[in-house]
Order: C-alpha cells, then structure tokens, then sequence
C-alpha cells in the first residue's frame, strides 16, 4: 500500500499540467532530498515516468504512467477494504459519528482528501 504522500505525488503527476519535482515539494510541504527518494522509488516502480519540460530543459516534469493509474486503483481499493474492516468494529452510532467528524474536518481544510 502507498503512503499518503506517494499516493498524492501519483495524484499530482495525473494531472494535464504535469508538475515539477518543485511543485511537488511546495505542494506536499517536504524537502527536495525527500521529494527526490519518494519519486525514484515511484519511477523504479513504474509508477512514474521522468520527463524533460519542453521550453525548459532543467526542469524535470512527472507523468503518470498506466501502472501508475493501476497502482492508484489498487491503493484505492485496499484503502477502501481497511476502513470496511476497521468499522465493523463499531457500532452505527459511532460510525456516523465518526464519518460527521471526519466530514467537518475535510470541511475546515478543503486539501485534505475527503474519505
């Protein structure tokens, strides 16, 4: 299973505009060195694809790939399948309790990915 930040890089190299490694930085709040490992082990895992920026040969863009796209699913999935496991636990009370929470959390800061 991705990390969140993998599974957001993904996200971000699926867009039309095909980010920088400093977009990705400024987005995600981390460092270049960090920024740098996660997309190696990304690209190493066929999830990404480098890319030369067009007017600008020092800039490297970041693709998606369709493993990517595959991974991203599957990452989706298994996420989905976690949280049905982990709230068969609960009980209804608690379970829209919980999701109210969680749905005024994502309210407060739009960037978190809603559930």
């Amino acid at each position: 299973m991705l990390s969140n930040l993998q599974e957001e890089v993904l996200i971000l190299a699926a867009s039309p505009s095909l980010p920088s490694m400093r977009d990705i930085t400024k987005k995600l709040h981390i460092s270049p060195p960090a920024a740098t490992v996660m997309v190696r082990g990304l690209v190493k895992a066929g999830g990404l694809k480098r890319k030369l920026d067009r007017h600008d040969h020092r800039i490297t863009r970041l693709k998606i790939t369709s493993r990517g796209l595959k991974i991203l699913e599957d990452n989706h999935k298994a996420g989905a399948k976690r949280w049905k496991n982990l709230s068969e636990g609960l009980e209804q009370k608690d379970k829209e309790d919980l999701e109210r929470i969680l749905r005024k959390i994502v309210s407060i800061d739009p960037g978190i990915e809603a559930f």
